[in-house]
């Protein structure tokens, strides 16, 4: 079930896409880009069923970093019933998910007395869900600053698809996706964002969004300790 929202986001950053891909010159069904075949156009973004319902929280990464969907985007369904679906199948849920899952019981203020003090993200969870519900990942979207990703690739680590191809284009697109997702709170998945590479980004979104809430942080899976309170002591806001 979306809410009445989440259909409109998708369309809107459908026809972003669309003409992104238009420009710079990707295939609209497999995501292979035209001028280096060794490439392609990863997914679309996170969409949870129920954002914009609460407090609006978009988390934004460096890259994706593994082709999700060999031949083809990923698309919104797909992404959404994998990423919701993790709620209740914890064993298969990554840092990544886990680390994201805690970051939004805190911005949310639920129960995140009861959890902070926890020994792994995962513990967090498991007693935040004792006492409540909701999944929260159906709250939430993320997306990716680097949209590209080497083909067939199957594992995450390391950082060779974040470059740039197109920077200026690779920029506007990200600033149109955030313009469109409209968040309350924004954070940036990787400590990299604070680097002197996106001062630029940075600036343009502290100028254009005064009132929203901006925080660089680790990526989830970082080397230290994966505790919540542990964790959020790693955040910066700007």
């Amino acid at each position: 079930m979306r809410t009445k929202n989440t259909p409109v986001i998708e369309k809107k950053i459908t026809n972003l896409y669309k003409e992104f891909f238009n420009v710079v010159g990707v295939n609209h069904k497999t995501g292979e880009l035209q001028s280096n075949k060794k490439l392609k156009f990863a997914t679309y973004p996170y969409i949870g069923s129920e954002y914009g319902k609460r407090t609006k929280v978009l988390f934004i990464g460096l890259d994706i970093g593994k082709d999700e969907k060999r031949g083809a985007i990923l698309g919104f369904m797909e992404k959404r019933e994998v990423v919701e679906g993790l709620d209740s199948n914890r064993k298969k849920m990554n840092p990544h998910i886990a680390g994201t899952y805690v970051s939004t019981i805190y911005f949310f203020k639920k129960n995140w007395g009861m959890i902070r003090n926890t020994r792994s993200y995962k513990g967090g969870i498991m007693k935040f869900r004792e006492k409540c519900e909701d999944n929260l990942l159906s709250y939430i979207s993320f997306t990716n600053l680097h949209k590209f990703v080497t083909k067939d690739r199957r594992y995450r680590s390391g950082g060779k698809d974040r470059e740039y191809i197109w920077q200026e284009r690779e920029l506007k697109l990200l600033m149109d996706e955030i313009k469109i997702f409209k968040p309350n709170i924004l954070l940036f998945q990787s400590k990299k964002f604070g680097e002197s590479k996106y001062v630029e980004l940075i600036k343009k979104l502290r100028k254009q969004y005064k009132d929203m809430k901006i925080y660089i942080a680790p990526h989830p899976s970082y080397r230290g300790v994966r505790a919540p309170q542990k964790y959020r002591n790693e955040w910066k806001a700007i």
